[in-house]
């Protein structure tokens, strides 16, 4: 077969006859309907072509569309478990959670008055959320003794504000656990000084000082609830020393202010009623009735108020009408004894009546004896605290017999001054070491006392104690044989000090004390002025003018 021109593609393909290609391949020419032949189409890139374009395309549309349905099936799984959840009470947004927020908000401002809200729903909300037996520790139990706390918050404090946010859940077998961090703010009254800081209402300058005061504590209240819903064991921490911290700013008048300030467990304000003291109508009966008034006003007058520790299994009652006693000393002496403070009221009522009448002189010398022991011991040294080490606990106790004998562990904080030195360790003023390591120093000494009270008029007849001082200077004497040097010819004795104010010369004290106070006293000027820029400075006095 011949081969056409160069000239027979051109002119069949304007004919649409057959052509040969590029490769030399004879092809025909696909013409339109009108005869015209048709160009090739450009510009289709991967697909090359209109059916595998709108291939393509569909099976884009087909993922779309299951994409779609994927992204509804999933929201409709999201409601799915948002709702579970809300049925779940242990979870964040559960029932329980949105019990303990609404608890915060009924009682946001306390109890309220009649005038303002209805008090029987706050009483109403109340038995809702807690159990019959709600559990408070050391036997207080009972929705009512929460709101009776929460009526003394209200009255004894000017209640400004209570918020809290869940942060804490613990999930246990049969029980939920539901902690919230929460703010109380309110503002110190006189009221307050009197309901619930008693002892420092002789110091009128720390009562003007706390007195319109707004405080702000942070706290922590535990939800315990049981697998009806019901909260079984409430529990509540208040941070009042990081609050008056903020006020006064003095830790050691902090620690004054709240040592013997009747704040109990659980953030208790007042002193709760023992319920197992309630019940027990006839050991009441027992004790003469100005006993029971006094145990019941507490500090300085307040009534109805009984100061109670805990309850304590495994006793009788005459036994723990005896171990009451005991905390009733105990309460009495918490910061040694004051001539010039009001709650010396306490001690003196305790010292009058706790020792039977004067008409017994037994007993009437031994009131004078421990009344001249606890004032030679707080002239000797500053008493910073007198505290219960662990419960009491009956040494000797017949129910034939009338006495009985309650043993106690205590421990005494003192802080030893230049009037230690002079009136109990006299032998040391001409020791500058050892009165450089003893000044200032504070010890805790602690001791075992042994109370023998009649069983049935509640009168204590002896109260024997020995302190144990040498372990207590161990602590800051070290060394055995200056330890044996400073306790050698130390003017003390197994229940305290053998101090005598008569036999004490006050008038001069001797030279190498006098000037060991100046070098101590010009030390604490120099650390006082010392400024971390620039040089120490002090205040120049006649001695030092004169060289």
């Amino acid at each position: 077969m011949a081969t056409p021109a160069s000239g027979a593609p051109d002119q069949a393909h304007r004919e649409g006859q057959a052509y040969a290609d590029e490769a030399g391949r004879w092809r025909p020419r696909k013409l339109k309907k009108d005869g015209t032949p048709r160009k090739s189409r450009r510009g289709w890139g991967p697909y090359r072509t209109v059916p595998n374009e709108r291939s393509a395309a569909f099976n884009l549309t087909l993922d779309v569309q299951n994409l779609q349905q994927t992204v509804r099936n999933l929201t409709a799984l999201r409601d799915i478990l948002h709702t579970k959840t809300l049925v779940q009470r242990h979870s964040p947004e559960g029932s329980l959670s949105k019990l303990v927020h609404e608890y915060l908000h009924v009682f946001r401002k306390g109890v309220l008055p009649l005038e303002m809200a209805d008090d029987r729903d706050q009483w109403a909300f109340m038995r809702r959320v807690m159990a019959e037996e709600v559990d408070l520790g050391y036997g207080v139990c009972g929705p009512g003794a929460i709101m009776e706390q929460m009526a003394n918050y209200s009255t004894f404090l000017r209640f400004i504000s209570l918020r809290g946010l869940v942060d804490t859940i613990v999930v246990a077998e049969d029980s939920v656990l539901i902690s919230d961090k929460a703010w109380f703010r309110f503002q110190v009254t006189r009221r307050t000084i009197e309901m619930v800081f008693p002892h420092i209402l002789g110091n009128e300058w720390l009562v003007a000082q706390l007195v319109g005061q707004e405080v702000e504590a942070q706290g922590r209240s535990t939800f315990h609830f049981n697998a009806t819903g019901k909260c079984f064991r409430y529990d509540v921490e208040m941070d009042f020393v990081g609050a008056f911290m903020r006020v006064v700013k003095d830790p050691r008048i902090v620690k004054v202010l709240l040592g013997p300030a009747l704040i109990t467990h659980n953030a208790m304000l007042g002193v709760i009623d023992d319920p197992e003291e309630r019940e027990d109508e006839e050991d009441e009966e027992k004790a003469p009735a100005p006993h029971r008034d006094r145990s019941e006003k507490g500090n300085c007058g307040q009534q109805n108020v009984r100061h109670t520790p805990g309850p304590r299994t495994g006793v009788s009652s005459s036994d723990e009408f005896c171990h009451r006693i005991v905390d009733e000393y105990f309460a009495a002496f918490a910061s040694g004894y004051h001539k010039d403070a009001s709650s010396q009221v306490l001690q003196r009522n305790f010292l009058q009546h706790r020792f039977a009448s004067k008409k017994q002189v037994d007993v009437a010398n031994e009131s004078n004896r421990v009344k001249e022991r606890w004032c030679a011991l707080s002239k000797c040294f500053d008493l910073v605290q007198f505290q219960q080490e662990s419960e009491a606990r009956t040494a000797l106790f017949d129910d034939s017999s009338n006495l009985c004998q309650v043993e106690s562990a205590a421990r005494y904080t003192l802080c030893i001054t230049f009037r230690t030195i002079e009136s109990v360790f006299p032998h040391l003023v001409s020791s500058t070491t050892l009165l450089d390591a003893l000044v200032g120093a504070v010890i805790e000494v602690p001791s075992q006392i042994l109370f023998s009270i009649e069983k049935r008029s509640g009168h204590i007849s002896s109260i024997n104690e020995k302190m144990e001082f040498a372990a207590a200077m161990a602590e800051i004497v070290p060394e055995r044989h200056e330890l044996s040097f400073v306790l050698s010819n130390a003017l003390l004795v197994d229940d305290g000090v053998g101090y005598d104010s008569s036999s004490v010369a006050s008038a001069l004290a001797p030279p190498a004390l006098y000037q060991h106070k100046q070098h101590f006293h010009q030390t604490q000027v120099c650390e006082n002025y010392r400024d971390d820029s620039g040089p120490i400075s002090r205040t120049m006095n006649i001695a030092d003018m004169l060289g």
